[in-house]
């Protein structure tokens, strides 16, 4: 005795039940969820670091203008940037076993932080011989010259 299909259990076993659709549609939502956050992420990273860069960039150029003799003053704001101020100082690291003294200058540069309620400082230093014409030279604590 053989036993017939009918053809209505034939097209029930060809397609998908309800149950795995949802499932594959809750794997696919889930993927694309994580997919988002992962770029956001990346997003809020490359920010940052395009904001550190920034920072450093224009403390060394803000530096090398003091250290040059091209800025004269010791402190000020930055041009084209709200809220974004300096100040210098500098230091003698030596006198006597030198020609000329051994000055060190630290640029403090003060920038908004991430909270607009908040400043982020960020420092840069570098040191140099001045001569007698150093424009700098007459901020430095020069210990023993007369």
């Amino acid at each position: 005795m053989q036993v017939k299909l009918s053809d209505d259990s034939r097209t029930r076993r060809e397609g998908f039940t309800l149950i795995e659709l949802v499932l594959a549609v809750g794997l696919i939502g889930g993927s694309f969820l994580a997919l988002l956050f992962l770029r956001a992420s990346a997003v809020d990273k490359a920010h940052r670091f395009n904001t550190q860069r920034t920072v450093q960039r224009v403390a060394q150029e803000k530096l090398d203008e003091v250290v040059f003799g091209i800025e004269e003053l010791q402190s000020g704001e930055i041009e084209g940037k709200t809220g974004w101020a300096w100040e210098v100082y500098i230091s003698t690291l030596a006198t006597v076993e030198s020609l000329y003294p051994l000055l060190e200058c630290t640029l403090t540069l003060h920038y908004p932080g991430e909270d607009p309620d908040t400043q982020e400082e960020h420092q840069v230093a570098t040191r140099f011989f001045a001569d007698e014409t150093h424009p700098l030279r007459e901020f430095a604590d020069l210990e023993g010259e007369g």
